[in-house]
Formats: structure tokens, C-alpha cells, sequence
């Protein structure tokens, strides 16, 4: 775990360790998150923050079936105070979008579908916990990504044959 410092502002230093921990673990699969899951077991606001940007850097898919390590990194970042909490949970939204290309008028399905199950996870989770604020923020994070592509006027066409 990377710690410089005690201020928020010098967290963003803490995205070494999540780097560091995407080199070690290689692919993620469900052996990379019980790794996680003891790394867990720390109680600072930094460790936290780490932990949270290392599982930002998984796929969605597996963040949405990893709803157990997710809750207890969020409730004991809430432990803290309730502007950790918050800070855990925007460190936790994905950073792995990277670039995806549709037919102009399609949706990419596989990101309806992940908008679809972090909805379904959310509202299975208790109303208004930090879990769920979480995972419909999550919701609200595909959906604005998937309008980002759907707004952008279509090109047009005019006349050059290059």
C-alpha cells in the first residue's frame, strides 16, 4: 500500500498502488478479489482509498458480483465519517472505460447490461445504505456514458471522397 502523506489532496499518490496491483494480479478473476479481500482488513482512509482505485480498475462485471468485498469496503470507509465514505466510493467508480465503437444509432448491449444489473444489485440492497448510493451511482455512470455516444451528432457527409 502506497501512503503519502495524511491529506486528501495527495491521494491521488495512491494510484501507484492500484498499478502496481494490476502488474502483480495479471487478469482479474475472482482469485485477484480475495486477494483484495484481505487487503481489506485495513482501517485507514488511505489503504481504503487504494483498495477502492485498485477494484475501479476491474471490470464492471466483476465489480457487480464482488457486491460483498464492495459493502465492507464502503461501510468501513463510512465507519470514518461520512466524507470518506464518499471519497471511497468516487475512487471505486471505473477508470477502465476505454474505447468502444458501435454502428451509429446502436447501443453497445454489454453496457445496457451492466447499467441493467447495477440497477437490479442497487435496489436489492437496503434503501438509501452507502452500498446502494454506490451502485446507482455506478447505474448513473453507464447511462451517462452510453448518452455520451448516442448524443454526438451524426457526421456528415459533404462531398470529399477521402
Amino acid at each position: 500500500m502506497t501512503k503519502k502523506g495524511h491529506d486528501r489532496t495527495r491521494s491521488y499518490l495512491q494510484d501507484d498502488g492500484a498499478d502496481l496491483f494490476k502488474l502483480v494480479a495479471g487478469a482479474w478473476t475472482d482469485q485477484a478479489f480475495v486477494t483484495l479481500s484481505d487487503l481489506n482488513g485495513t482501517n485507514g482512509e488511505h489503504e481504503l482509498v487504494t483498495v477502492a482505485r485498485i477494484v475501479a480498475h476491474a471490470p464492471i462485471a466483476l465489480v457487480l458480483r464482488q457486491v460483498d468485498l464492495v459493502t465492507r469496503l464502503l461501510r468501513r470507509a463510512e465507519a470514518l465519517g461520512k466524507a470518506s465514505g464518499d471519497l471511497v466510493g468516487q475512487a471505486l467508480l471505473p477508470t477502465n472505460y476505454g474505447v468502444f465503437t458501435v454502428w451509429s444509432g446502436e447501443r453497445p448491449t454489454k453496457y445496457v447490461q451492466e447499467r441493467d444489473e447495477a440497477r437490479r444489485v442497487a435496489g436489492q440492497l437496503p434503501h438509501g445504505s452507502i452500498e446502494s448510493r454506490f451502485y446507482s451511482s455506478l447505474a448513473d455512470a453507464i447511462e451517462s456514458r452510453l448518452n455520451f455516444t448516442q448524443s454526438r451528432p451524426e457526421p456528415r457527409y459533404d462531398g470529399r471522397d477521402w
